[in-house]
């Protein structure tokens, strides 16, 4: 069985580098799919999520040990109050270098149930966003949401013509060229900061790149055409 990473651990909490290709919650339609809490809990005890991340993003995730602790995080959450950074590989080359994208949203829109820009119905949503490298027809941006709509960097780095990479439900990859980069979301939850539940004291953690996401940076900043394949596979979970 694959271990998931684990970043910081005290008696109040948990917070680890969460692999792609594993679920944050138990799947409703699937009981036997394997998700965060189901692996951990043998080693760790009972646990609250406090949060959660798309089944194909990688990164920082937190989970309480005990309900005291997860009512504080909790509440941190719905007051806006922790500060969260990811990183995406985008397509294109944005014309800036910082952007905050004010496009309200709404959610579970249409059959395919996404996140769209709704100019009349949605809710007020923004994500700053900053150029970290450009590389090549490509660029790694770090993004700063400030409110907590469902796939919000998702759908504003769409509204503004930068998609993630591989993201199969906001792009479609015509080309098909993008697989060979990554074979998943190109999205990472690069560090967490919130107050402790019991010092009260700010703690920030980051979460290294996970293998896959290190070999495209790597292949993509070589010359162009230039990879160093890799068939890796999601790691496995039971």
């Amino acid at each position: 069985m694959e271990s998931i990473p684990v970043l910081f651990s005290d008696e109040s909490i948990i917070v680890i580098n969460k692999p792609a290709g594993i679920l944050s919650l138990p799947d409703r339609y699937n009981e036997t799919a394997p998700h965060v809490k189901g692996v951990l809990e043998p080693s760790f005890g009972k646990l609250w999520l406090v949060h959660r991340l798309d089944k194909d993003t990688s990164g920082t995730l937190i989970l309480a040990r005990n309900e005291a602790s997860h009512r504080v995080i909790n509440m941190q959450f719905e007051k806006h109050e922790v500060f969260k950074i990811y990183h995406a590989i985008v397509t294109g080359k944005p014309s800036w270098k910082k952007k905050t994208a004010l496009f309200p949203l709404s959610v579970n829109a249409g059959r395919r149930h996404r996140t769209i820009v709704d100019f009349k119905a949605g809710k007020n949503s923004a994500t700053h966003f900053k150029v970290i490298e450009h590389l090549g027809d490509y660029t790694l941006v770090e993004a700063i949401p400030k409110t907590g709509r469902t796939h919000q960097i998702r759908a504003h780095l769409l509204a503004l013509g930068h998609p993630i990479i591989c993201d199969e439900l906001y792009y479609t990859d015509k080309k098909g060229t993008n697989s060979k980069i990554l074979k998943r979301t190109g999205l990472h939850a690069f560090s967490i900061t919130i107050r402790h539940p019991v010092s009260n004291e700010n703690l920030r953690i980051e979460a290294p790149y996970p293998k896959d996401m290190e070999l495209a940076l790597k292949n993509l900043r070589l010359p162009k055409n230039t990879f160093i394949h890799s068939n890796q596979a999601f790691p496995k979970y039971s």
